[in-house]
């Protein structure tokens, strides 16, 4: 299955019809998983996917875009104010592009060969409830607190090519397997880890020192790639599906997508340090200058990052989904049922779905409904709509919570947009 972006786009993961039809119906797996039309309607033996015209775009964000995100005299302006508002502990941001370059399928000897090349970005980034409301509102209500920066500030992105080959196979009348094996080409990559930096604001009113003192524990990263040659920032992935037919109508079935790696030649730049603040010190004798450049050179020893040049392997964000199929008429109408995990930068994305099926054969047209919910956001609505044109030429295209137009909560939003074109032959 293509989807990788989509790190939470999970609900077309289903399986098809095992035996091979003469027909234009399709199941909810058939609309994503290409070579699976060649199995579906024998009277082709090839499929491609007219290049660089496919692409699939989502965006995850918590706390939901409408919630601070307006629009006015055709510019965007953020109210940091309501971004602040709108999450308790943490905010947390997802952004995933994969375009699809080139696909082609052929089938020979009862299996289908495929390969192909895509493009793939990735972003990343959340940030603490302590440092939001720190930027916008000041240091004046953490006054004698100890500001600890945990886990959730960060931010990471890169893009990367991937040429890949698999095949499809039905080993027998109930199972079916497809595998396919990526090779990676890492372009760019940088990011940001503040975990473990401390500061402290504390007063000294009543006292003979300095009315303010200021305490900064810098713990913090800052990593980029270092080289972009044509054999630095390699790596390799794989993709597993297997499908069980329990009887004609009811299907389950197993999916790990993406499971891999790439090995960055990357630049650390780390800053650890501590410096105290508690104002100029100087007599009459002294001078002001002096006291500056001490204060400036303990300033420049923290945040003058040393850099540290390393390999470092990082895993893709891999997703797995667990669901079950019910055909209440085999190709025409069908349920589906999807639990998905999504591996991020700190922890895992759960997300139940459920998606419908109808096909109208007077039009060969195709409609699926979805609908999911997620511990950031209980209302993500989405629809596809597939058609089959002449017979030969098939398009696909997906909608989810467009311009927030379907959503009823703010708590968190998934914006999906993506289409697919494809040439039967």
């Amino acid at each position: 299955m293509k989807k990788e972006l989509f790190i939470l786009l999970v609900l077309f993961c289903s399986t098809y019809q095992v035996n091979a039809q003469l027909n234009s119906s399709y199941s909810i797996t058939d609309l994503y998983m290409k070579e699976n039309l060649l199995i579906n309607d024998t009277s082709f033996v090839s499929v491609i996917e007219i290049p660089m015209l496919s692409f699939d775009f989502s965006i995850h964000s918590y706390p939901s875009l409408s919630a601070f995100l307006t629009q006015k005299s055709n510019a965007f302006l953020i109210d940091f104010n309501a971004y602040q508002n709108s999450f308790e502990d943490a905010s947390h941001h997802l952004f995933s592009l994969e375009n699809n370059l080139f696909y082609y399928a052929f089938s020979r000897h009862n299996y289908i060969y495929f390969f192909g090349f895509n493009h793939h970005s990735f972003a990343e980034f959340s940030l603490s409830k302590e440092l939001v409301s720190l930027l916008i509102d000041g240091n004046y209500q953490y006054l004698n607190q100890n500001i600890i920066l945990n886990e959730n500030n960060y931010s990471h992105a890169f893009n990367y090519l991937s040429m890949y080959f698999g095949f499809t196979k039905n080993i027998n009348n109930d199972f079916l397997l497809s595998s396919k094996f990526h090779l990676l080409k890492g372009l760019n990559l940088g990011g940001v880890n503040l975990q473990g930096a401390n500061l402290l604001f504390s007063d000294n009113f009543g006292t003979h020192q300095n009315p303010f003192l200021l305490e900064i524990d810098s713990k913090g990263t800052y990593f980029t790639n270092s080289h972009n040659s044509i054999f630095s920032n390699l790596g390799v992935a794989a993709d597993l599906y297997l499908h069980y037919d329990y009887n004609e109508a009811i299907n389950v079935y197993a999916q790990i997508s993406h499971l891999g790696f790439i090995l960055w030649d990357q630049d650390n730049y780390i800053s650890d340090g501590v410096v105290t603040f508690d104002g100029l010190d100087y007599s009459l004798d002294d001078m002001l200058s002096t006291e500056y450049n001490h204060l400036q050179d303990s300033l420049i020893d923290i945040f003058d990052l040393d850099s540290i040049n390393k390999n470092s392997l990082r895993l893709l964000p891999f997703d797995i989904n667990l669901g079950i199929k019910y055909s209440f008429n085999p190709g025409i109408s069908e349920l589906n049922l999807n639990y998905n995990i999504t591996k991020l930068q700190n922890n895992y994305l759960h997300t139940a779905e459920i998606a419908y099926l109808q096909y109208i054969k007077k039009y060969n047209f195709s409609v699926i409904p979805s609908y999911s919910i997620s511990k950031f956001t209980y209302t993500n609505f989405a629809i596809l709509f597939h058609k089959k044109w002449k017979n030969r030429f098939i398009t696909n295209l997906q909608f989810g919570n467009l311009l927030d137009f379907m959503s009823i909560d703010s708590k968190g939003q998934r914006i999906v947009i993506g289409c697919d074109f494809y040439i039967l032959f």
